[in-house]
């Protein structure tokens, strides 16, 4: 069906719906590690103190865990990595990007 959304000529789009869903999942799992045990205790400690029912406590922390892991994830991964990048790649003497040489391991 022409204009589609769900549909598509690419005999594989769900295969690459999953594997960006996989992506998004490998790319935010440190930083869910990191925030979601302290920030979901303090959420859900929050809310069941407000009378939120624990089953929807749950659903909200683990979610705001996502999104805030997503945030790290976008706003402080990404810029330090190219960073780091950059700073290796001027240790190496390019100014492009930086090499790795498994070679030169002992």
């Amino acid at each position: 069906m022409i204009g589609d959304p769900i549909r598509t000529e690419e005999p594989n789009a769900v295969t690459n719906r999953k594997t960006d869903c996989y992506s998004l999942l490998a790319a935010i799992s440190y930083p869910f590690y990191v925030v979601h045990g302290i920030m979901g205790y303090v959420a859900m400690r929050i809310m069941l103190d407000h009378a939120i029912p624990p089953v929807a406590a749950v659903l909200l922390a683990s979610t705001l865990a996502v999104l805030v892991s997503i945030f790290i994830h976008i706003w402080v991964e990404i810029p330090t990595q190219q960073i780091g990048k950059r700073g290796l790649g001027w240790i190496n003497g390019s100014s492009t990007q930086a090499t790795f040489d498994s070679a030169a391991l002992p």
